[in-house]
Parts: structure tokens; sequence; C-alpha cells
């Protein structure tokens, strides 16, 4: 047996010197790890995060805005900085309490940025398989633009690396379909208006190829908003380029947009309404769907009130009222309730009503 070291007065032995060693080199090799670690995110965020010319309207090709200063980059730029977050942050509570520190006004977009990278972080780096499970979790404010930054990732990503919908929130999952779409008539917008399509594997989605195709139209109607550059009658011209059947969910997107992005007063939200002629209350639903995801994300500005006021007569709290009520109780995963949300969205359009 080891003879015990003489305590010396004071009670303390003097630092081991082998131990002392140890943890330096412990702590030496964590520093270099931590540090290889920083680089890599940050190589990361510059190889990964897109352009910001990327989100200029003019080189888009889009319309000048209707009424005043173009929407189209304050909105792009959030959602790269989103990007960007997701890209540089280790860990989905780090992403999550970075895009806290973003305005109201553009902090639901940072989170679809966010969305997008983490999914494509999750599927290209083995070891971050579950960080897009733990993003859409911890961030469960934000959940509508979230899913709809997962379809954004899917529209970049090949097919064989598509995450897995299947596990999702039903309720929510096809604002995935969404997300693909705006990304699609957002960077290619002459090619979706020619074919009438996005271009979408209709056999890929689980609901079947009706459900994808009205989510799709969603998505392509909240980006016909900022291709339109707001203005009512060249809203109404893109969306009679599609087939008549689509017009519905088209101006849904519409009303989405228009209601949680903004970009025209008062008179002009009136206009666009009008413009929807018989698929006003399309344009409602969209709006309430809107106004849902600004308040659960606490995110409410004086345009989301006014958009409330003005498309649905209603105050913020009678709308969410009026989404919470018609809202489909599924769980993740498991088999069917794939029309869970076509059903919530035409729940919320008969109680809207045409006015």
């Amino acid at each position: 047996m080891r003879p015990a070291r003489p305590r010396p007065e004071g009670g303390r032995h003097p630092p081991d010197p082998r131990r002392c060693g140890r943890s330096r080199g412990v702590t030496a090799r964590g520093a270099v790890l931590g540090h290889a670690a920083t680089r890599l995110r940050t190589a990361r965020s510059r190889v990964m995060t897109p352009s910001r010319s990327q989100v200029d309207p003019r080189r888009r090709g889009f319309q000048p805005w209707v009424g005043g200063s173009s929407i189209v980059e304050p909105v792009g730029n959030a959602f790269l900085d989103g990007f960007e977050t997701a890209c540089r942050r280790p860990t989905p509570a780090a992403v999550l309490e970075e895009l806290a520190r973003t305005p109201e006004q553009w902090r639901g977009f940072a989170a679809e940025g966010a969305a997008m990278a983490t999914t494509v972080r999750s599927r290209l780096e083995p070891w971050n398989r579950g960080v897009l499970d733990e993003l859409l979790r911890r961030g469960d404010e934000h959940t509508y633009l979230m899913h709809v930054g997962v379809g954004w990732a899917m529209a970049r990503l090949p097919r064989r690396w598509w995450p897995d919908v299947v596990g999702l929130d039903r309720a929510m999952v096809p604002l995935v379909l969404d997300g693909f779409a705006f990304h699609e008539v957002f960077f290619s917008t002459r090619k979706v208006l020619d074919a009438r399509s996005t271009g979408f594997p209709l056999d890929a989605w689980p609901g079947g190829a009706r459900s994808a195709t009205q989510h799709l139209a969603q998505g392509v109607g909240r980006g016909l908003w900022f291709v339109a550059g707001g203005s009512e009658d060249s809203l109404a011209t893109l969306v009679g380029r599609f087939a008549e059947d689509q017009h519905a969910s088209l101006w849904a997107g519409v009303g989405l947009a228009m209601t949680y992005a903004g970009g025209r007063d008062a008179d002009g939200l009136r206009a666009v309404l009008d413009a929807a002629g018989r698929h006003r209350a399309w344009v409602r639903q969209g709006c309430a769907f809107a106004v849902e995801a600004r308040a659960r994300a606490s995110t409410t500005t004086a345009h989301t009130r006014l958009a409330a006021e003005v498309l649905c007569g209603r105050t913020v709290d009678d709308v969410v009222s009026v989404v919470d009520r018609h809202r489909p109780r599924v769980p993740r995963g498991g088999p069917g309730n794939w029309l869970a949300y076509e059903g919530w969205r035409v729940g919320l359009a008969g109680e809207l009503g045409d006015g």
C-alpha cells in the first residue's frame, strides 16, 4: 500500500504535478477542438449562406412595389440572417437565443431561414441528424414558419436527401410544400408561371397528389405577393394563369403573405380582397393563419392588427380564437391524418365567410 502523503500545515496537499499536467493537456485539447469547431461553423456559414443579391427584387425581375418601398429585400435579408445564424451557432438552443434578439417584425422570417439551414445540416452532417427535430421542438412558437423553412431546404436538396416528413406535426407538415413552392416561384418565377407548376413530384407526398397540389398552390400564392409587388391587378392576372381548381388556395397564399409580411395600407388590403372576387373567403383564411402565426410567436405588429380588422372584420384575439377552434387535434406520426390541414383551411374559410 502506497504511504499517504503527509498533510502540510493548513490541511491541503500541494497540487500533484502529474495531475496538473494531465489537466492542462485536457484543457489544451479542448481548446483546440473548440477552436476547430468554431472555424468549421464559420466556414459552413460562408459556404452555405446564399448571396444577399439573390433577394434583390430587381435581379429577380419582380414588379416595382406599388405605393411605396419594396418589402422583398428586408424580408429576404431577415431570412438570410436566420439562415446564417443556424450555420454559425452550435446548437438549436443557441440559434433560438439569437433569433429572440431579432426585431419582432422580422423574427418569423429569420426563424424560417434558420429552419432551412438546420434541415440542410441535418441531411449533410451525419453527426447532426437530430438538430432539426430539436429545433422544431424548442422553437414551437415559430412552427408555421419553421415548417415552411423545411420546404425551402427540400427545394435545394437532391430528393434522396430529403428529410422524412412522416414524423412531423400532421397539422403543420403541409407547410413544407408551401415552402417548396414559395422557393420555386421566388427563384424560378418564369419557369413556374410558364409551366403552371412547381415541379414537385406529387407521387412523393404521403397525403396524395390532390392535397399536395393545393398545399403547393398556397405557397405559389404567397410568392406571387412579392412577384406582383403587392399590386391587386397583377395578382389577379397571375392567379388567373393557373388552373381554376387552384385559385382558392392561391388567394389564400396571397392573404397569408400580405398579412404576415405587410406592404399595403388599409385601402390596399381592401383592393386586394376585392380583386379576389368569389375567393374572398380564402384571402381571409390565409389572413387568419398569418395572424395566428404572429400571435403564437408574440410578434404581432400594427399591421397584423390592421389586416385582421380590414380583411376579417375582427380583432387579433377573435381571429386567433377562430383558428384555434378549427385546429385539428392530431398526433405526430402514425397512420392517417394527412388531410387534417386541408380540413382546417376549409373550416376557417367557411366560418370567415365571403362577406
